[in-house]
């Protein structure tokens, strides 16, 4: 089984004309209107790159068409060897962009933030892309709600390199830690928006691969930061067969439960019990497939 058929089918299926590949051809959103103040809270996204030549230039493009006043974007690229240098050229005029070596992505992002003054922070992958309007929504959320210090949205997965190409919604959820801990990663990262000061003094930890992001939201949330769900979608994420979510499901999975027992995660928690039922429908799809149907149809106790 292939790595794209072997990444779960989350959320609900939208239709083209709902989905990321629409977004280019909407009217860009007009110059927003500063919420509740003279001016808008300046921003940083910081975008980590190696070898995504193909597609940064439209991850580029979704946050310059966000019209944000002064939104500052950082390209940090760990010295890549494609045609990435080449797009960061030609889109000199959207976006600041330094090459070299760099320990992966947590350090790239890390950097990130070291060089870069922005009052709000968020970190947008090389092949992940903003909704429109995302910056200000996210933004105005924060003027109005100042005890909030971590703001997320609802994420668009853009399934790619599968006919026919797949987007499907995956709503967030309001916030807890328990559920987080213990049930999985609900805060969809392109989607999420902090506040800098909430993490001052606090990086991304560089040992983690995949669950770097997951990670930072608990040490945040158990440091007293408070996080709040926006139901709106804002960003998108492409799984594709590059994608690390999409190539190395296992090892995503065994960061994953590590970050979530060292946090103070239960052992035997849901999200133990959703690793292994994900394993057996890879490992055995169609005696799966059965087990589904036959549980469908059980009568359900009194």
């Amino acid at each position: 089984m292939g790595p794209m058929s072997a990444f779960p089918r989350l959320g609900e299926l939208l239709p083209p004309e709902q989905g990321p590949t629409s977004w280019t051809h909407a009217n860009p959103p007009t110059r927003p209107t500063a919420p509740g103040g003279p001016a808008w809270p300046s921003m940083t996204v910081i975008t980590p790159s190696l070898n995504q030549g193909i597609l940064i230039r439209e991850t580029i493009a979704s946050v310059a068409g966000q019209r944000y006043p002064g939104l500052e974007h950082l390209v940090v690229d760990g010295g890549s060897t494609d045609g990435t240098l080449d797009v960061l050229r030609a889109c000199a005029g959207s976006v600041r962009w330094v090459s070299e070596a760099d320990a992966g992505q947590a350090d790239a992002i890390n950097k990130g933030l070291d060089r870069t003054a922005g009052e709000i922070v968020a970190w947008l992958n090389a092949d992940d892309l903003w909704a429109p309007g995302a910056a200000a929504a996210a933004a105005g959320f924060l003027a109005a709600h100042p005890e909030v210090d971590v703001v997320y949205g609802d994420c668009i997965y853009l399934f790619q390199d599968v006919p026919p190409e797949e987007a499907r919604l995956v709503r967030a959820r309001p916030f807890d830690l328990d559920t987080l801990l213990n049930v999985g990663c609900y805060v969809p990262q392109p989607a999420t928006f902090l506040r800098r000061a909430a993490i001052e003094g606090v990086r991304l930890d560089t040992g983690l691969r995949f669950a770097l992001d997951y990670d930072l939201w608990i040490r945040l949330a158990r440091a007293g930061r408070t996080f709040a769900y926006l139901p709106q979608t804002l960003a998108a994420f492409r799984v594709t067969c590059d994608s690390k979510s999409g190539r190395l499901l296992d090892e995503f999975w065994r960061e994953v439960r590590e970050v979530s027992l060292r946090n103070g995660g239960r052992a035997f928690s849901p999200m133990l019990l959703a690793h292994f039922k994900e394993r057996a429908a890879r490992r055995w799809p169609r005696a799966w497939g059965v087990l589904k149907r036959l549980a469908r149809r059980a009568p359900r106790g009194a």
